[in-house]
């Protein structure tokens, strides 16, 4: 799905598991109170964005920017409020406009996605 399941690729990166038709990566949420651990596993690419793995490292590496910049500004109480699946929005990759880092991130930003979290 645009990254090949060599040794080079998925070696460094635990959570991540691949599976058709989608890359699954789990996501834990760890709160500072021990019983706000939350688990899920989150379809993060489809299949039909395998042709393209520059694009889908740009999703990867905006949707990391984006993080970056929401989490610092939201509080404990949003955060533990929240599901794994709530930090995840690969609709961006049917975005015929974006294909770089910046216009992913931009785009995860938006109200109706990442950019809620924030309000």
């Amino acid at each position: 799905m645009g990254v090949p399941v060599t040794g080079r690729y998925t070696d460094d990166k635990p959570r991540l598991l691949f599976t058709a038709p989608y890359y699954v990566m789990t996501q834990v949420i760890v709160a500072l109170d021990v019983d706000s651990v939350k688990k899920q596993e989150v379809a993060f690419v489809g299949a039909s964005d395998r042709d393209e793995p520059e694009r889908v490292l740009a999703y990867v590496a905006g949707w990391a920017a984006a993080l970056a910049e929401v989490l610092p500004a939201v509080g404990r109480d949003r955060v533990d409020a929240c599901m794994p699946h709530d930090f995840v929005h690969a609709d961006v990759l049917r975005l015929a406009r974006a294909e770089t880092a910046d216009d992913f991130r931009a785009a995860l930003l938006a109200k109706g996605r990442l950019g809620q979290l924030r309000s």
